[in-house]
């Protein structure tokens, strides 16, 4: 969960420096980061995509899948981690994402090894198990990925909510700017 700016301003602020893009997974953001992001992309002072992974039974292991591909790890407050302690330098980079609609397909060659690694861990993990549930969803996250891509569904109902929001917060803003 992003809660504030201010967490990932020192993030936003070297994109801005490096002059790259950003995509940043989370499973919550706070409405301020949202509209925040929003109005500098529309200004076009950085190019950033902020994409919800929902936390339901479909894509509780989503974040893992894109950190696989990625050659990184899930930032998680539950190990005691925290996106202000991640550099610019840290964040791991990839060849190519896709974003549309509810899909996102994100290509890395350079992760081929360590996703092969994890399918076949995922592989094991099915003769392992013998709840007809958990392989319904183990085999869907196995056909999502490849030897170097994994193409990810994600609710579209987040993006309605997001330029809602950001509306929303842009006439609040006018109103106290101007008068009503």
């Amino acid at each position: 969960f992003i809660g504030s700016v201010a967490e990932i301003d020192h993030i936003l602020s070297a994109t801005v420096n490096e002059k790259q893009s950003l995509v940043i997974f989370a499973r919550r953001f706070d409405p301020e980061v949202l509209t925040t992001i929003s109005y500098n992309n529309r200004r076009g002072t950085f190019k950033v995509l902020p994409i919800i992974v929902p936390y339901d039974a479909d894509s509780a292991n989503v974040l893992k899948d894109i950190a696989v591909i990625c050659n990184s790890t899930v930032i998680s407050s539950l190990l005691g981690q925290l996106v202000t302690s991640v550099t610019f330098d840290e964040l791991p980079t990839i060849d190519s994402l896709k974003a549309e609609h509810n899909l996102v397909h994100m290509e890395n060659e350079h992760t081929t090894d360590s996703v092969r690694s994890y399918v076949e861990n995922l592989r094991e993990l099915l003769q392992r198990d013998d709840n007809s549930i958990s392989h319904t969803f183990i085999n869907r996250r196995i056909r999502c990925m490849s030897n170097r891509l994994i193409n990810i569904r994600i609710s579209d109902v987040n993006t309605r909510r997001v330029l809602s929001t950001d509306r929303s917060v842009r006439l609040i803003n006018q109103a106290l700017k101007r008068g009503i």
